[in-house]
């Protein structure tokens, strides 16, 4: 069985626990919902080919309506807009173009209050309030990013839904006599508009929307881009589209962006509807799906019994294997993810010690951050971490550091020097630098290890025996000769703004 079946198995398996337990909790929607899903369905069943990130944005500035598929509790949905946008504002402001943005979270009405919003006019709770938005079904964390940027880059908001409650095609009549309206008043303009998955289907508001520029007799280029569609989804997971942007276009001027697994979808709406998991569970499930990866029998780990879950104040969490706990502040999935994977690196290896704090600990603390990122593509293979072609562009001290080593790294094996340098001595780093830098390289290591996994380069065997490993020894031999390796196959110069 080859790795990226393996995985493909893992998040079928992951799947199902949360199927399973949105069904207990949410029950099937209504039947007018089931028919409105089904003409969707139909729709994403088959694509022509896959495209890269820059081929899709050449799409969305030669558009003049975008229409964005938004699962709102999903806040990697809101995400992907934010990055298409920061990518496209700097021509569309030189062009002198006229930007709104259009969302279904707030309704037509809300215009003035927006206005005072982005002007900071009123306070973000005043705003809140005064359009009762705590009763829309919508969390504002994952919208108000969008509101920064707007008002960063004086971009017009503007609401795409009704005042009173309204059928679901009456929504998309509604939303599209809007975006025609505005598109119409201003031929030059850009309209991005962001609504529910569902109403993109060609007969729902893109249908609509071509009426409506009909009636007005005007002609607008307009590109539909949906998210994370489950089925399409699991049609590709075999291949390693996701690993090279996960773009899918469909048809003429629709396209598909993947940046999140069916299981991490599902799960938002859950935690939305209040049936969030306690972090124990949630744990439990990411040691078993990184268990099952890496073939580890359940004997050698245990059932858990020995995992200790306690809050902090201090961001980010982390895991003490000296005494097998989970200390968390507020933490997220791939968060969770990773700190399982470092206890399955501790039950595995027996390793109970904390790193030496400064340099003779630095190669421990990257291989631990390294096998806890390695962790986390298992349960989420989207996750995304910055690359070698990120560091030198970036303001990070911690990159900057991170780039400097690289650059050793390279003068090192060029040279053929006997030794590598003790870099975190020479630069004479303090404590926190130096574990801000093993993170860095971490989790590139953690990155390349993956790829390299997924394409046959190195086995789930070989893997697990780095799980095993406790590097306070071979640490620095293992991660020089370790880098050679993918540096000969190019699989740590990735760009983390080469997918959305």
């Amino acid at each position: 069985m080859t790795a990226r079946i393996k995985l493909l198995k893992c998040q079928k398996l992951l799947n199902r626990q949360i199927q399973r337990s949105a069904k207990l909790y949410v029950g099937n929607p209504p039947p007018f919902i089931r028919k409105y899903s089904s003409e969707y369905e139909k729709e994403l069943k088959r694509h022509k080919k896959l495209v890269n990130k820059n081929r899709l944005l050449d799409e969305v500035l030669n558009s003049q309506l975008v229409l964005c598929g938004d699962y709102h509790t999903l806040s990697q949905a809101q995400r992907t807009v934010i990055r298409i946008l920061r990518d496209i504002l700097p021509r569309l402001k030189k062009e002198k173009k006229t930007i709104y943005l259009a969302l279904e979270i707030f309704k037509a009405s809300d215009s003035i209050r927006i206005q005072q919003l982005l002007k900071k006019e009123i306070s973000e709770d005043t705003f809140l309030k005064a359009i009762s938005f705590d009763k829309r079904g919508f969390n504002w964390e994952n919208y108000s990013p969008l509101i920064e940027l707007a008002r960063q880059w004086q971009i017009s908001v503007v609401g795409l839904s009704p005042d009173n409650e309204r059928s679901l095609q009456s929504r998309d009549q509604y939303g599209a006599e809007l975006l025609a309206n505005w598109s119409a008043q201003s031929p030059e303009a850009f309209v991005i508009a962001m609504m529910g998955d569902l109403h993109l289907a060609s007969n729902h508001l893109p249908g609509a929307l071509k009426l409506a520029l009909a009636k007005k007799a005007i002609k607008r280029k307009t590109l539909v881009v949906h998210q994370n569609h489950d089925p399409l989804y699991w049609k590709i997971a075999k291949t390693p589209i996701s690993e090279k942007g996960g773009i899918l276009e469909l048809k003429k001027g629709v396209y598909c962006i993947f940046n999140t697994p069916p299981w991490l979808k599902l799960k938002s709406h859950l935690n939305d509807v209040g049936s969030e998991n306690e972090p124990i569970d949630e744990i439990q499930e990411c040691v078993k799906g990184i268990s099952y990866f890496l073939g580890i029998s359940r004997k050698r780990l245990g059932r858990g019994e020995d995992v200790h879950i306690s809050q902090t104040d201090e961001e980010p969490s982390f895991f003490l294997p000296s005494n097998r706990t989970f200390y968390l502040h507020q933490p997220n999935l791939n968060q969770l993810a990773s700190l399982a994977s470092q206890y399955v690196h501790s039950k595995l290896s027996d390793y109970k010690e904390e790193p030496p704090f400064g340099s003779s600990g630095f190669y421990v603390t990257i291989w631990r951050e390294a096998l806890g990122y390695y962790g986390s593509k298992i349960i989420n293979p989207n996750r995304k971490c910055v690359g070698v072609n990120d560091l030198a562009f970036s303001k990070e001290p911690s990159h900057q550091l991170a780039f400097e080593h690289l650059s050793l790294e390279r003068q090192y094996f060029k040279k053929g020097l006997a030794e590598f340098p003790d870099f975190c001595a020479e630069r004479r780093l303090n404590s926190s630098s130096v574990s801000e830098l093993a993170q860095v390289l971490g989790k590139i290591l953690g990155e390349a290890l993956f790829e390299m996994t997924l394409n046959n380069r190195i086995s789930i065997s070989t893997v697990r025996e780095l799980f095993e490993n406790r590097f306070e020894e071979d640490g620095q031999k293992l991660y020089l000769f370790w880098i050679n390796q993918m540096d000969r196959f190019n699989v740590r110069h990735f760009s983390k703004k080469e997918k959305l």
